[in-house]
């Protein structure tokens, strides 16, 4: 039987996908209002653990306990999490210089530490932020400092600390740095891992010293140069995350119209909500194409997958294949920097269902080749009755790959199942 198709329009209501939006700041020992968060569309976490009582010693099982309960704590809430180690975050009563420890060693010793819980939670983990060098691990005004306490990290130490995280975080994970410049003195094989966390954000034209001439200079960077920078993002970042903390809402850059583009370019995964309040208020203020920024902004950041149409048999023999073809366009600022599962599931409204897994790769599904058709042909042997044909995309991880908070909704009107994770995409006749 000749196939039909079906044609659906963009769903713009605020998503929840995984991985991806806009993020809120906790420490582990001090996880306040998590169950409030998906209520704000905020399911990204930045887990921040001072290990600053540690400097001469190994982290002790307590603290590691608390890391852990606190990754427990964000699986429980259906949250996803960043996650970055310091030794001061220039809290009262945290020292202002000398902020780690005084060994490098210790500092290594500590990321091997924490690696058996960065293999316990690769599947809520976002990426890990390279983090302890510095106050807020930031990379910057530290003991390990060119001259110390002055802006550049030795190259030789920040290649140690990322080899470490290298080895420590599972291959599936990526890892940010905090400058393109950084990231640029990586071998190839660790690039492709490597994400940036921008924590000036827009503030000025070298964004606080993140984007640096090539001599080294930070606040003689002038437009063109930070044109180079956001380009050279731009390709790094196609499939790893740039996370973004903005600071300045006087500046020129936080401007829509500027600020957008820009979060385009980088192909921008996830901002902080909370910091700086004043731009987030002029985001809501200030229109852009039909509605406030802060709305585009939302439903931009990270991946956005619309199914466009999708053409299948209405009426199949059991055992036949449901020869299938679908159109789905990403129109987020970036794409998918995780692996997904695709599977086709048969309901039947009553209890009953049948899962197949696809060789479809959502990572495939890049902003930058518009939109995408795929196909597919799967036997069913489903019995004779009228049966809900779903996609659902969901974590490879067994642990969450039944759970709807961890599961893609694409971007579609009437497709969304969210008691299941499901997308419904129409029924089958099976005789």
């Amino acid at each position: 039987m000749e196939a039909n198709m079906k044609t659906f329009v963009e769903d713009t209501t605020n998503s929840l996908n995984p991985g991806r939006g806009w993020y809120e700041i906790r420490d582990t020992g001090n996880l306040w209002g998590l169950a409030d968060l998906r209520a704000k569309t905020v399911n990204v976490v930045l887990l921040e653990v001072y290990i600053g009582d540690f400097k001469t010693t190994s982290i002790s099982a307590a603290k590691l306990t608390e890391i852990r309960n606190a990754f427990s704590a964000l699986r429980t809430n259906g949250l996803t999490a960043l996650f970055r180690a310091a030794y001061s975050f220039m809290e009262s009563g945290q020292p202002t210089t000398d902020f780690e420890p005084a060994d490098i060693n210790i500092i290594l010793n500590h990321i091997k530490q924490l690696a058996p819980i960065f293999v316990e939670n690769a599947d809520i983990l976002c990426a890990v932020q390279a983090g302890f060098l510095g106050p807020w691990g930031e990379w910057h005004s530290s003991t390990y400092s060119t001259v110390k306490g002055g802006s550049f990290i030795s190259f030789t130490t920040a290649n140690m600390i990322v080899d470490a995280l290298m080895s420590a975080v599972p291959a599936s994970v990526p890892i940010q740095v905090r400058t393109p410049m950084y990231a640029r003195l990586l071998s190839e094989a660790y690039r492709q891992r490597i994400g940036i966390h921008n924590d000036s954000l827009f503030s000025s034209v070298s964004d606080g010293g993140t984007y640096m001439r090539a001599d080294g200079a930070i606040y003689a960077v002038t437009l063109p140069e930070r044109d180079k920078e956001l380009s050279w993002i731009s390709n790094q970042c196609k499939q790893t995350p740039f996370t973004g903390e903005t600071t300045d809402p006087s500046s020129v850059y936080v401007a829509p119209n500027i600020a957008i583009l820009e979060l385009e370019k980088v192909h921008a995964q996830h901002i902080h909500l909370a910091y700086h309040a004043g731009v987030i208020a002029k985001w809501k203020a200030m229109p852009y194409n039909g509605v406030n920024a802060f709305d585009y902004i939302t439903r931009r950041l990270g991946y956005n997958f619309i199914l466009k149409w999708v053409e299948f048999p209405p009426v199949i023999r059991k055992g036949q294949p449901l020869n299938t073809q679908f159109c789905v366009e990403n129109t987020g600022f970036g794409n998918l920097t995780k692996a997904v599962d695709f599977k086709v599931i048969l309901t039947n409204g009553k209890g009953v269902s049948m899962a197949s897994r696809t060789t479809i790769d959502p990572r495939k599904w890049l902003k930058e080749n518009g939109a995408i058709v795929e196909n597919f042909g799967l036997p069913i042997y489903a019995e004779p009755g009228v049966w809900q044909v779903n996609f659902r995309l969901s974590s490879p991880f067994p642990a969450l790959k039944n759970n709807p908070a961890y599961c893609i909704r694409l971007a579609s009107v009437g497709v969304w199942k969210p008691a299941t994770g499901y997308n419904y995409i129409g029924d089958v006749s099976i005789t």
